[in-house]
């Protein structure tokens, strides 16, 4: 019954909130997202793999602690308004699958519809500025590619020239003319080192046999001499000096001939051994260096074939890199979201006419409490000015003037008790 006598008063609070709920909803402009897309750019390293030219982090830092800030400032001063009302953030959106895989970032704002051009100009110009921070690295790699490609075509373009394939393939024909000489002069060559070493061992024999000879003869010569100078004769004496001459002459030829078999006809022998097998070896070089060289002419256009063919892999992979490198780029250009965002005007009004309830509510509580206090004040101070009106009717008999103090003490607790019960069902109904 206590909300019940209140109604008009709820009813006044519920209506003037939903009207400012609703006055709100319709003088408060439509907000939408302003949002663009940029991807990084890509470069590839020596070999081949993908590389951000700069990380997503760094990109994100840049844009919002430098970047927007910068150009918020600007257009704010620009447009005289507060810079606050332009709040624009950089967001990583993930890796990107659009040509070239780098990572994608976003810069977002939200604002009303008549911000819109200075939203664009902002997102757009970010974009920009983070470009050429940016295009250095990507700069250099596309140098770095493009001069190895040129090289490549270049030595693709020699590989296919007639005049360079006939001048190879006259080095290879010269090369097997010249191991073929080669290989026939070592073999002319083992021929006159077999003769060498043959006339070396009948030298050695014949000298082998001369040594023997000449000790028999040395020794007959000493006993012949012997014999003469036990003669004592002067003819024997002349035949024993004649003897010593010739056996001096004989021992030097010996020791002449020893010498030759035990020092130089050896190291003959062996010098002309270590040629044989040297020639022997270079036989076996030239004979490989004709074999590759007789395989290369014969398998000339094959190894051509390959060797253009690998040359036109390495233009082929030079310029999926040069492809696949991508500078940083903006992928969707700035766009409005197709809805408005933030609370609409019917969550508004509804938020307002709940709001009003409550406060409807709290209005009619208080009513009623303070209503109550009054109440409880009045019936005191009725208390307390009792006695001062007994005292100044003089003319009331003892007995009237209890009856009235009575009377008025029970209608002040008898208010009392209704304005309690009236509280406790105010609260009860809450």
């Amino acid at each position: 019954m206590g909300l019940w006598r209140k109604r008009r008063t709820i009813l006044a609070t519920i209506l003037v909130c939903v009207t400012a709920g609703l006055a709100v909803a319709l003088l408060k402009p439509k907000e939408y997202v302003y949002s663009t897309l940029i991807q990084l750019g890509t470069y590839p390293d020596d070999r081949g793999t993908l590389l951000q030219v700069m990380s997503a982090e760094a990109a994100l830092s840049t844009l919002n602690t430098a970047i927007v800030p910068t150009l918020v400032s600007q257009h704010a001063r620009q447009q005289y308004i507060d810079p606050k009302t332009f709040k624009i953030a950089a967001s990583n959106s993930g890796g990107g699958n659009q040509g070239g895989g780098g990572s994608m970032v976003t810069l977002a704002g939200q604002g009303p519809l008549k911000d819109q051009a200075v939203f664009f100009a902002i997102e757009t110009q970010a974009a920009k500025q983070l470009a050429q921070i940016t295009a250095g690295r990507s700069n250099a790699a596309v140098g770095n590619i493009t001069a190895q490609l040129d090289q490549a075509k270049i030595q693709m373009h020699t590989l296919q020239d007639p005049t360079q394939i006939e001048s190879e393939k006259a080095v290879l024909l010269e090369t097997m003319l010249a191991a073929q000489g080669n290989l026939a002069n070592l073999k002319q060559q083992v021929g006159v080192l077999k003769q060498k070493l043959g006339s070396l061992d009948k030298t050695e024999t014949l000298d082998q046999g001369l040594v023997s000879k000449l000790e028999e003869y040395l020794g007959k010569t000493q006993q012949a001499s012997l014999q003469a100078i036990d003669a004592n004769s002067a003819t024997q004496a002349m035949t024993a000096l004649l003897l010593n001459n010739q056996m001096q002459q004989n021992m030097q030829q010996l020791h002449s001939i020893q010498q030759k078999l035990t020092l130089e006809l050896p190291q003959e022998l062996a010098d002309t051994q270590a040629a044989l097998a040297s020639n022997l070896n270079q036989q076996k070089v030239q004979q490989q260096a004709l074999s590759r060289a007789n395989f290369a002419l014969e398998n000339y256009g094959t190894q051509h074939a390959r060797k253009v063919q690998k040359q036109q892999t390495v233009i082929a992979r030079l310029g999926a890199q040069l492809q696949a490198l991508t500078p940083t780029r903006v992928v969707a250009e700035p766009t409005r979201s197709a809805e408005p965002v933030g609370i609409g005007r019917g969550v508004l009004v509804v938020f307002s006419g709940f709001f009003g309830v409550f406060l409807g509510l709290f209005f009619a509580l208080m009513g009623g409490y303070v209503q109550e206090v009054r109440a409880r004040l009045r019936a005191q101070a009725e208390v307390s000015t009792m006695p001062n009106a007994l005292k100044s009717d003089k003319r009331a008999s003892p007995d009237r003037d209890a009856g009235r103090v009575e009377v008025s003490l029970q209608s002040g607790a008898v208010a009392r008790i209704e304005s309690n019960e009236a509280a406790r069902g105010n609260v009860a109904a809450v």
